[in-house]
Order: C-alpha cells, then structure tokens, then sequence
C-alpha cells in the first residue's frame, strides 16, 4: 500500500539525484497492506527504519515506535549539518507527533531557517497545525509530477 503522494515524493526524489542534486531525507516504503509496518527509507544511506510497531490485532492506539523515530531523526540532522547543504530535503509526513510539537518538528524547523528547500506529505486534517508551524512561509502543492516540478523550478 502506497499513497499516491508517497508515489509522487519518490519518483521526483529519483528525477532531481538523475539530474545531479544532492536529495536528502526520509522517504516511506510501499506497504502491501495497511496494517504492514511503516518503513522510512534514509535517501543518503539506503538504510531502513521500522518507526511502527505491533501492538496486537485489536489496539487501536498509536503505533508510532518512538525509539525509531528518535534513530530516523538522525537522517535529518545529519543532513543539515552537510557542506554544502542539500538541494533538497524530504519527509515522509508532517503528521500528528509534528502537529503537536513532537516528532521531526525541530528538524524541519531547522531546515527552515538554513534555508533547505522541504518536501513532505500531509494529511488535510494537519493542514491547520501545518500552517500554523510554517507561519504563512509554506507553498502547499498537489502531489503531481508537473506541480512538483514547477515549484522545484521556483526554489532552485
């Protein structure tokens, strides 16, 4: 299972490093089913985080494995410390540990005040949290091929 989002990110990911550009960050792995494990797959290194764990047939809790998600943040902020900085730097989602002020949302803020072109995915239920994070400094696209590509011809 892979959102059409997720498709999108990936494929515009591997068109920019063809062309050249350094492309850091976080991207998710297609799920076979929805309740297959949550994959990130690190863009500098090929290595592979399971941030999702099993909490049995009928929880429905969080899933979200925060020890994994702390070892996937690593990516990012390695990532910001690179000279020269990344063309571009992605995360698999803005989601609800980033909306409340947890997860990855001191790494993307950090790629904000350097400066680092970001790319990630949200859920339209985020978008409040999401505006809010980025204080009007956000361009929301459709995720398409041609929408990326023209935002990317904007930022480069």
């Amino acid at each position: 299972m892979h959102s059409r989002a997720d498709e999108v990110l990936l494929r515009f990911v591997q068109e920019l490093q063809t062309q050249g550009h350094t492309v850091r960050g976080l991207v998710q792995l297609e799920r076979a089913a929805p309740r297959d494990p949550v994959i990130l797959h690190d863009l500098a290194t090929g290595r592979r985080f399971t941030i999702s764990q099993s909490l049995g047939a009928g929880s429905t809790a969080c899933n979200l494995n925060p020890h994994m998600l702390a070892e996937a943040s690593a990516v990012l902020r390695t990532a910001l410390t690179e000279t020269p900085p990344p063309a571009l730097l992605t995360l698999n989602r803005f989601g609800p540990q980033e909306a409340e002020g947890r997860g990855l949302r001191q790494e993307l803020a950090d790629a904000a005040v350097r400066g680092i072109p970001l790319l990630t995915i949200l859920n339209p239920r985020w978008l409040p949290h999401w505006r809010q994070f980025s204080d009007g400094q956000s361009c929301e696209l459709i995720p398409t091929l041609e929408a990326l590509r023209q935002w990317w011809q904007g930022t480069a």
